[in-house]
């Protein structure tokens, strides 16, 4: 993978419109167009003018604006050149088409909502979101109020990670699978009894 173009990827917003940035991304924008004409021969040509270089310019622009980062754009585009049947002729569909790298290395967005809900993060990514959202809220809210904000931040919080970011989780949950047999009748199951009958009376 090219470093330049990488670190061009991942750039803080405030510099992602750099000169160097753009050149950098419009070059490897404009390799994806060479691919197309390759692989998609005279579909490609009946559409040639909206594969120009000032294209691949205004290309670029608009992935640093999405925040693409490098994994998802090579993931975008072998996806682009060797599973679509047409050669994408606008910057949105490509962009679509690289946040669904993001889709398939993390759990899903709706599931990983439930599972927050009941205290089980099974991915880092999860539990930064549920942090991010408020673990208190996620408790005490209603679903359409937090599921809304969950949606916002996991999406952020998986390509933050994608690029890089290391986040983790309380040993508590990393160790959440562990099966531990609780007494009947013993001091720890009268507690865990107790808790759950003052859940239920917060419940009704």
């Amino acid at each position: 993978m090219n470093s330049e173009f990488k670190e061009s990827l991942t750039r803080n917003l405030e510099d992602k419109y750099d000169f160097e940035s753009i050149k950098i991304v419009t070059a490897e924008t404009l390799k994806l167009f060479a691919y197309f004409k390759s692989e998609y021969g005279g579909l490609f040509e009946h559409k040639k003018h909206r594969f120009e270089p000032i294209r691949a310019r205004e290309w670029a622009v608009e992935i640093l604006e999405a925040g693409i980062s490098a994994d998802e754009f090579y993931y975008g585009r072998y996806q682009a050149v060797k599973k679509c049947k047409y050669p994408l002729e606008r910057a949105y569909e490509f962009i679509e088409l690289c946040k669904q790298f993001s889709d398939n290395i993390y759990p899903d967005i709706r599931q990983s909502y439930i599972d927050a809900a009941n205290q089980n993060y099974k991915h880092e990514v999860s539990y930064e979101t549920a942090k991010r959202v408020g673990f208190w809220d996620i408790k005490t809210l209603e679903q359409k109020v937090t599921y809304k904000r969950w949606q916002k931040y996991y999406l952020i919080v998986c390509r933050e990670h994608s690029r890089g970011e290391v986040f983790h989780k309380p040993l508590s949950h990393q160790v959440e699978y562990e099966h531990k047999v609780v007494e009947v009748g013993s001091e720890e199951y009268n507690q865990i009894d107790e808790k759950l009958a003052r859940l239920r009376r917060v419940m009704r």
